[in-house]
């Protein structure tokens, strides 16, 4: 990259001149973005974790909150949690710390169902408690946070699904209305943004106008 005072000359590239079709079409396709926020992720594994506490090594770790932070090729899980020692009915004892462990987010097409899969500890991150609970619980808190970070998107799918083919469906203009028909929709890709999990879906129809004279 190079900076300089003014800026510099580009010359215009024209657009290519029209072509004619091989022959006439009525379909379409266009790309639709369902947005899963990460604020509703963190709430809905917190939840689960709050509801079923994970059990490892004789101690109950109580997350006090769960964040899902974006990262360049996975999400990271920053956590505030504590230890919680079976014996120890009142909690005189628990170890309570911060650390951050990583995940890969996934999207399975056959539930519909956004996942953070390969949950492990961010060793270059980690701190005395987070330390702690790697050497007592190993792989098995991972696998177990791995079973709270699943979401079910069926539902938002369905939803807006049937709004664009709603939408699609409804005749716009007077002298000439055109209206069209979603004939499929495509399994969904899986991305992210700083805001959410971003799922990406092709629509696939026909359009048709109608004149009226």
């Amino acid at each position: 990259m190079s900076v300089q005072d003014t800026p510099p000359s580009v010359q215009p590239t024209k657009l290519p001149a029209p072509a004619k079709l091989a022959q006439a079409s009525n379909s379409f396709q266009f790309v639709v973005p369902l947005l899963f926020p990460f604020a509703r992720a963190s709430r809905l594994a917190t939840e689960s974790l709050a509801r079923k506490p994970p059990h490892v090594a004789g101690a109950a770790v109580r997350f006090e909150k769960l964040e899902i932070i974006p990262s360049g090729k996975d999400v990271i899980l920053a956590a505030q949690f504590c230890l919680d020692r079976d014996w120890d009915v009142f909690h005189w004892f628990s170890a309570c710390g911060s650390g951050y462990l990583r995940g890969n987010p996934v999207f399975d097409a056959t539930t519909r169902t956004i996942r953070v899969a390969n949950v492990h500890y961010d060793v270059a991150t980690e701190n005395l408690v987070l330390g702690a609970m790697r050497l007592l619980a190993g792989p098995a808190l991972g696998r177990d946070l791995e079973s709270r970070l699943q979401f079910n998107v069926a539902k938002d799918l369905d939803k807006l699904e049937a709004q664009i083919a709603k939408a699609i469906a409804k005749p716009e203009g007077r002298d000439v209305t055109i209206s069209g028909t979603v004939r499929s929709f495509g399994p969904p890709s899986l991305t992210w943004t700083k805001d959410g999990f971003l799922a990406m879906f092709s629509a696939k129809g026909t359009v048709r106008a109608v004149a009226h004279i």
